[in-house]
């Protein structure tokens, strides 16, 4: 379309592009303004590090897809921390919907545990960002008959919160039972019913084992190239999807800031 302003002609900005299931437009490089010999050396460079897919958007369309070792679009494997960008936007959604009132609020709401002790200063915002003074337990495989959550609960403070800015997988992982606390539904169907679902993300679901009183322990999501792309273009576009705000703008600027000084 052509804007007119003034007697002066502006082409209008294209409108955004979403992939609708399994339908995914492609443009070709030349058209996508982007440099072949670059992205072939982008290309090149996956293949001789390991890669087993690359894929490379413009604005929201496919302008290549590489495939390597058997794998295929629909291939999902774990994405592991990254894992923790899920958890941190669902998050921000249970924020939106009132199921969680504040990041600043005390996690012993959701951590029975925590109550009446020293770990009652541990709000969530802590736990987002690494700053709960928590114990780091050593690894991130889960043993078997244990509840994951309440082991990590029961670990020692080693600092006030807020002090120390410490990388503690285990205690991320908690935020998973934390949104399956207010929603009163398994991860899987929460985060089905308000991200997977709404992007068309057909080929993720977490990575949960059985815990003991019917409970789970949840530890990667699990993904594969063209969903994970979805939610870049999500991350990207603000929270928007298609015009609707899935999450908010603002929370998608402060959780891709500087959450801290310790580690900034």
């Amino acid at each position: 379309g052509v804007t007119s302003l003034g007697g002066a002609a502006f082409a209008a900005p294209p409108k955004p592009y979403y992939p609708r299931g399994n339908e995914w437009e492609t443009r070709a490089l030349k058209d996508a303004g982007l440099d072949a010999a670059g992205i072939e050396g982008a290309i090149q460079y996956a293949a001789d590090h390991n890669s087993t897919g690359l894929v490379i958007l413009r604005g929201g369309r496919i302008v290549t897809e590489k495939y390597w070792k058997d794998w295929k679009p629909e291939t999902s494997q774990p994405i592991y921390s990254s894992s923790k960008s899920i958890t941190a936007t669902l998050i921000g959604m249970a924020l939106e919907d009132g199921r969680i009132k504040s990041l600043n609020q005390s996690a012993s709401n959701f951590v029975s545990a925590w109550k009446g002790t020293p770990k009652e200063a541990i709000t969530l915002r802590h736990m987002l960002t690494m700053t709960s003074g928590i114990k780091n337990s050593a690894g991130t495989n889960i043993r078997e008959n244990v509840d994951a959550f309440e082991e990590t609960a029961a670990l020692p403070l080693e600092h006030q919160p807020g002090e120390q800015w410490v990388y503690n997988t285990p205690v991320y992982r908690m935020l998973i039972r934390v949104l399956e606390i207010a929603y009163g539904q398994s991860i899987d169907q929460y985060t089905q019913r308000k991200l997977s679902g709404p992007l068309g993300m057909q080929y993720s679901k977490w990575d949960c084992s059985p815990a003991p009183e019917n409970k789970t322990n949840c530890t990667w999501y699990r993904s594969c190239l063209r969903d994970m792309s979805r939610f870049g273009l999500l991350i990207l576009r603000n929270g928007q999807w298609n015009g609707k705000q899935l999450t908010s703008a603002k929370f998608v600027k402060e959780s891709t800031s500087t959450a801290q000084k310790l580690n900034e």
